[in-house]
């Protein structure tokens, strides 16, 4: 999107900010935080982190055309003789964070924010999938859903916008809260309340305090919730809000049913709301994606989509990268699914595997799940049970948290191997004979299990 313009009054509007030379100023044409791609006239942030101080980049910036710079007060000394208009913030980052939601007043665009255990990014996807059929609309890229990445997104968004959806993620409390403020959502929706970042968030109760801060700042917008009812901790708690759109297989305003599969493993589904019926096939795999599915549609139908756009918008879906993405091959298949994990999503993977019915023999390899704190060891030992339901018959374990289900499994009479080292994994996967049979790759982002999946497909 274009015609992202920053003017001095907005500058001005930064908690803490101090100009110096403000009459230079010239209305910026966005806002950057990376001196190796910043445009000319972008205000720059010298943002610190760990690993990296923003400050040592500032004229370079310069150089390059910014159109200012925000320093922290502290580093003003540093900087008499820079020719440029500086802007001195206590904090850069927060300043950051306070000029997106200034910025975000600004948009004509409706705000879309997406959170939840499971299923943030694939909703996403679907979601501008479908509004994009009629609308103009700006999306969170790659993995932009912390508190640097949604001020990212919404500086992407230009003045012609007719919808900006961002993605919130967390694992720490407070996260969300932060980052709801900044964006101040017209609409708002929680997945679902899972055993994500359990390390940090403790059990699901902590979850949904956390995913909760997302539905406050949208209530405190005059804004739209719409609520999972098939997730008992979010309809006991949103279920009968008067600002609540309700969505689930049952009891709920959008009610969705799953009418069968096809031989490959995609499910057909039907919608209903009030007096709209849509019968439709969706071109990606699971009963998560079906998930995914009904709250898109929910906000689609709100947004004014018809059930013909709503259609042609499913259509269109394709799987994101790592995520229930199922490559077929000539004679084998293979579940990418190796984007993320926790203990939902696993079982959720492994019911696609058993959908699928190209080829009787079912064959996984499985990662460590991380954050899941002191139930870790539990939740994998969990897992063996839902996998001996998708009918697999080999496994092939790499992680010491994963050594757990290995026991079960074996008395089981399923084919199990646990690998010590990645790379003697790495070589079997390269050698393993895939014909006939349909194979399912997951773990933890940490675990890097898409360089199985490449060997497992001679693309690396």
């Amino acid at each position: 999107m274009s015609n992202v313009t920053i003017n001095i009054d907005q500058l001005f509007d930064i908690q803490g900010a101090v100009i110096y030379d403000p009459d230079k100023f010239e209305v910026a044409r966005g806002v950057s935080i990376d001196s190796r791609t910043i445009a000319k006239g972008d205000v720059f942030f010298a943002l610190v982190g760990e690993n990296f101080d923003g400050h040592k980049f500032v004229e370079l910036a310069v150089d390059k055309g910014a159109s200012a710079v925000v320093i922290n007060e502290s580093e003003l000394v540093n900087f008499d003789e820079l020719d440029s208009v500086i802007i001195t913030v206590p904090d850069t980052t927060i300043a950051y964070g306070d000029l997106a939601r200034i910025y975000r007043a600004s948009l004509k665009a409706k705000v879309i924010a997406i959170t939840g255990s499971n299923g943030k990014t694939s909703l996403k996807e679907m979601l501008y999938a479908l509004l994009s059929v009629k609308y103009k609309v700006v999306k969170t890229e790659a993995n932009n859903n912390n508190h640097i990445g949604v001020p990212l997104t919404i500086f992407s968004c230009g003045a012609e916008a007719d919808y900006l959806i961002l993605e919130h993620g967390t694992n720490h409390f407070g996260e969300i809260e932060y980052t709801a403020k900044i964006s101040n959502p017209d609409y708002s929706v929680i997945t679902n309340i899972g055993d994500s970042h359990l390390e940090y968030l403790e059990n699901r109760a902590g979850v949904l305090k956390e995913k909760s801060a997302l539905f406050s700042s949208t209530l405190e917008n005059d804004g739209k919730l719409f609520v999972n009812v098939d997730d008992p901790l979010l309809n006991e708690r949103y279920g009968k809000s008067e600002f609540a759109f309700t969505y689930g297989m049952s009891d709920a305003d959008l009610v969705c049913t799953i009418m069968g599969h096809r031989v490959d493993g995609r499910p057909k589904v039907k919608l209903e709301y009030d007096d709209r019926v849509i019968f439709t096939g969706i071109p990606l795999w699971g009963e998560s994606n079906v998930k995914n599915l009904i709250p898109a549609v929910a906000i689609a139908m709100k947004c004014g989509l018809s059930d013909l756009e709503i259609e042609k918008g499913i259509a269109s879906f394709v799987p994101a990268k790592g995520r229930l993405d199922v490559k077929q091959y000539e004679n084998f298949v293979v579940i990418d699914d190796t984007y993320n994990a926790n203990p939902a999503s696993m079982v959720a993977a492994f019911e696609v595997l058993k959908d699928i019915l190209a080829y009787d023999e079912k064959v996984v390899f499985l990662g460590d799940m991380f954050e899941l704190g002191s139930d870790a060891v539990k939740m994998h030992e969990g897992l063996a049970e839902p996998l001996l339901r998708s009918s697999v018959k080999e496994v092939y374990l790499i992680g010491e948290l994963m050594k757990n289900p290995d026991e079960k499994l074996k008395s089981s009479g399923v084919k199990v191997k646990h690998f010590s080292d990645k790379n003697e994994l790495l070589n079997f996967a390269e050698n393993f004979d895939k014909t006939g049979k349909v194979i399912l790759v997951k773990g933890s982002r940490g675990m890097k299990m898409e360089e199985i999946v490449k060997k497992l497909t001679g693309e690396g």
